[in-house]
Order: structure tokens, then C-alpha cells, then sequence
């Protein structure tokens, strides 16, 4: 074979060189058994180095190359030919991290391939909307009036700052965002003002242009409503989306402001215990964020150990993109390679990081717990909060700062449906949150078939069945009557299935 250039970078830094076999025959020619040795030496010149590092490259048994032209052909079928759909499943399936792009030799960023295919899906109306439909919902509610919030500091009139702590924050451990709220105020001068809400990373991740522009906008008037001040920003995916999207925005990160000031009162001192700092796949571009984590953690007397992949290749933890109710078992996969990727304690600044990771039974802290937390110990290990559970925290989370920090009291404008009082089972519940089902729709079934009379009795059992579609999902709940307003849930399903009925 004559050399020739290629594009192709094989990288043979972990390959076991061995030696040319030497001929045992004085006429130069291998025997039968020195030629297989010598052939064995042979490397298998091929890259696959992004490949290697994603598990979603790996997954559908593919590289680049290949998925590329499907990506296309799915993109240029006629409507309506079965074909539309080769490469869905492939296109919502890539966390959207840029990890990819970071390894390549070339730079080939499937990530950006996969995004800009949703976006030309989404605009076609191509695209299955079952796939977001959950995480859209959840980011409307963040951005409604029973959740979004802003504000200057109390006794102020203008902000030179503006704490965002990210919807997620406020859905896991809303304590750490009084507490920080608190510490900012304590800290900076000129007024700190809150503000509460998503910036529509959900939107942007499901392609739909419209609707993230739609959420971002709003943001950046309230921000100018504002004066303008400098956001202060809790969440990375936050800072990457306000870094892309945003740059008239002047955004600094919770963890530099806290790294240059005074660290907290109580603030726990780790006595030089090691941990392994997970940076997430959103911090890639944020060095200085990344820099400040490391110092917290050295100011708090812990050693600190870095994972394989971390800074610049930083892996996702499988939220990014939102694909657990895509592909939940890749999503599984990508889960189990993150946790087992060292024994040793994860310290991470990215909630959805640490409950995915903790719910797994990986001990995991938020970095928050160090500075804000009490028996820390534990709290590497407590559970991750269900859906329920998270939107209910935003929800009183607005009405406790409401209250400590400005002495209002939000008016309750709860629907009728959440009267009911419901007794769920706790393997039901875990259910509940795999199959992304909230209590509030178990109300509003159950609430539904009670004031219509629209419910089949199951002789067999005493118990009631009863169905409701809310947005595109058709939910089911199984209940019985405990007493007046109070049902015991039985079981529930969902599908995407529309129940045609016609009155009698």
C-alpha cells in the first residue's frame, strides 16, 4: 500500500507496542506461525476518540460518520415517508454537552448536529411532542406568577446586582437559596436584588427557538426594569445560556463572589477529608467558576481529588438535553459510568448533578451543603426530591422570601382540585416519579370523575378508575374513598393515547 495523507488521528498513547517478530529463516520468509504474530502487531488504525468518551455515540453502535447521514436523511424526507423518523430517537438523544467537539481532532461537534435538528424538526412540527412536553410544562410553571419573582433589595430602589439562583436550585434545596440571598446581601454593597424563575434552558435544549427566545426575552426586560445590574448566577447551565444567548448581560458566578469574600458562618471544615469534584458538562467554558470550586474547597480544609474528565471535558450527568424520558436506558448507562468513575465522595455545584447522582445511592454533596448545611456528614446521602416534591418547593420557596425578606404574604390562589387529600403508597410514589406523573394531576383526575360521575366501579376490588387528558397525556388513577375530600391511590399510569367519547 502506498502512504498517503489522511484526516484520521489515531491515538495509540494506551496501545501495548510490541516488537517486530524477527525471521527465524536465513531466506528472510516468516513461518506460518511468526507471520500471525507479526500480523497481530497490527493496530487498528481508526479514531472513535469522541466515541470512547460518549456513551451516546456508543450507544446506537455508531460513530460520527455514520450518524450524520442519517441525521440528514431524516431531515430531507418527504412528509409523511416512514423514513421521517430514522434518526429520531438519535437526534433526542445527545445530552447537548459539546464534549464531542472538545476531543475530536477535527472539532466535529454532534452535539451542535443534534441541536440544530431539532430546531428544523421543531419548526416542521416534526418532531414527537411527547418527547418535552413534561419539562416544558415544568418550565412554564417556573416562569408563572406563582413561582417567578423580582425584586430589589429590600429598602432599596435599585440593584447593583441580581441574584438568579436557577429554577432547580429552588426545587431542591430552596433553604440554600435563602441562605445565600442572605449571604449576598450581608456581603455586597449597592443592593442585591432576587429574582426567581428558569431561564429557558428546557426550551432551548428542545429545539424550540420560539419559545426559548420568548422566555429569554422576558427575562433580559425584567433585567432592564432592573437598572441593568450584574447577575449573580448559581446554576452553569444558567451562565452558559446567558454566556450564548445573553451577552449584554453582565453575569459572575455565586462561587467567585463567595471565593473573594468572607466564607460563611458555620461553614464546615472537612478536617482534610478528600472529595472528587464533578464539574458539570455546563461549566466546560467557565474556568473561573471552576477555579473558585477548587478554592471553597481548599479555604474548607478538604483535599481535592479531579475525576478522568473534568474542566474543559466535563462529562453530563444525563439531564442535559433532557433525555432520561427520551432514552431512560441510556440515560441509566451514562448514570452508572459517572458514579463509578471513583470511590470517592463527589463534590459537585450543579443540583440536577447531585440528586441524579445521590438517587443512585452515590454519596454526593452540592457545594453548598459545605458552606450552608448542617451535618453535612448526611448530607452527601439524602434523597433526591420528586417532581412533586420540587415543584412544590418553588412554589412555597416564593412565598417564605415573600414573607422573611419583604414581610408580604403571598395570596393563595390554589384551584379547587387541591382540596383533596390523597394517601399514595411509597413504591407508588417512586412510580410516580419515574414515569413523570405529579400529585397535583392525580387530583385533578380524581377531582374530575367525583364532580362528573365519569368513573368506572371495579366490582372486583371496590375500587374506582377513572381517566383525564391534561396537555397531550391521557392519566389514569386507580382510588378508593377514604372519607369526604380524601381517597387512597391505588395505582397510575400514563399514555399518550386520546380517549374518544362520545355522550349518550
Amino acid at each position: 500500500e502506498d502512504i498517503r495523507s489522511t484526516r484520521l488521528c489515531t491515538d495509540i498513547r494506551d496501545a501495548q507496542i510490541q516488537p517486530a517478530v524477527a525471521h527465524c529463516n536465513d531466506n528472510g520468509q516468516y513461518t506460518e506461525t511468526e507471520a500471525k504474530e507479526e500480523a497481530a502487531r497490527c493496530l487498528l488504525c481508526e479514531c472513535k476518540q469522541c466515541v470512547k468518551a460518549c456513551e451516546f455515540l456508543d450507544f446506537f453502535h455508531q460513530y460520527p460518520k455514520k450518524y450524520i447521514p442519517d441525521i440528514s436523511r431524516t431531515m430531507t424526507s418527504l412528509q409523511g415517508v416512514r423514513s421521517k423518523m430514522i434518526a429520531q430517537r438519535i437526534i433526542n438523544s445527545c445530552s447537548l454537552c459539546g464534549l464531542c467537539a472538545e476531543i475530536c481532532p477535527e472539532q466535529l461537534d454532534m452535539g451542535e448536529v443534534c441541536r440544530q435538528a431539532r430546531r428544523a424538526l421543531v419548526t416542521e412540527d416534526k418532531i414527537p411532542h411527547a418527547f418535552f412536553e413534561f419539562w416544558m410544562r415544568d418550565m412554564s410553571f417556573s416562569n408563572s406568577p406563582e413561582h417567578q419573582l423580582f425584586r430589589h433589595q429590600p429598602g432599596k430602589n435599585t440593584s447593583a446586582y441580581l441574584f438568579f439562583p436557577g429554577c432547580q436550585m429552588g426545587a431542591s434545596s430552596p433553604d440554600y437559596v435563602e441562605k445565600a440571598y442572605s449571604y449576598l446581601v450581608a456581603n455586597l454593597k449597592d443592593g442585591v436584588g432576587l429574582a426567581l424563575g428558569c431561564c429557558g434552558a428546557p426550551a432551548e435544549w428542545s429545539g424550540n427557538q420560539a419559545l426559548f427566545n420568548e422566555q429569554l426575552r422576558h427575562f433580559i426586560n425584567e433585567w432592564k426594569q432592573m437598572g441593568k445590574p450584574v447577575v449573580i448566577l448559581a446554576c452553569p447551565t444558567c451562565q452558559k445560556i446567558f454566556g450564548e444567548h445573553a451577552r449584554e448581560i453582565t453575569v459572575v458566578s455565586l462561587w467567585d463572589i463567595m471565593q473573594k469574600n468572607q466564607l460563611p458562618d458555620g461553614a464546615t471544615n472537612g478536617n482534610g477529608a478528600t472529595v472528587a469534584v464533578y464539574d458539570p458538562c455546563s461549566s466546560r467554558y467557565s474556568p473561573d467558576a471552576q477555579n473558585s470550586i477548587r478554592d471553597l474547597l481548599k479555604s474548607l480544609n478538604y483535599q481535592v481529588e479531579e475525576l478522568s474528565f473534568h474542566g474543559k471535558y466535563a462529562r453530563c450527568c444525563s439531564f442535559g438535553g433532557l433525555i432520561a424520558p427520551i432514552n431512560p436506558d441510556l440515560a441509566k448507562k451514562i448514570v452508572e459510568q459517572r458514579i463509578n468513575a471513583s470511590p470517592s465522595n463527589y463534590v459537585t455545584y450543579c443540583v440536577n448533578c447531585r440528586d441524579i447522582f445521590a438517587g443512585q445511592g452515590k454519596p454526593t454533596w452540592h457545594i453548598l451543603d459545605m458552606l450552608f448545611g448542617k451535618n453535612v456528614g448526611n448530607l452527601a446521602r439524602r434523597s433526591e426530591p420528586t417532581f412533586t416534591e420540587r415543584r412544590e418547593n418553588r412554589r412555597q420557596l416564593k412565598e417564605r422570601v415573600l414573607e422573611r425578606f419583604w414581610g408580604e404574604k403571598m395570596e393563595s390562589n390554589q384551584p379547587i382540585y387541591a382540596t383533596l387529600k390523597l394517601s399514595i403508597p411509597t413504591e407508588l410514589q417512586k412510580k410516580m416519579h419515574r414515569e413523570y406523573i405529579l400529585f397535583e394531576e392525580l387530583q385533578q383526575v380524581i377531582y374530575e370523575a367525583e364532580t362528573s360521575n365519569c368513573k368506572l366501579l371495579d366490582n372486583t376490588t371496590g375500587h374506582y378508575v377513572a381517566h383525564l387528558q391534561i396537555g397531550i397525556v391521557t392519566y389514569w388513577v386507580e382510588y378508593a374513598p377514604l372519607s369526604k375530600d380524601t381517597y387512597s391511590v391505588c395505582n397510575v399510569y400514563s399514555h399518550r393515547i386520546q380517549i374518544g367519547e362520545e355522550g349518550k
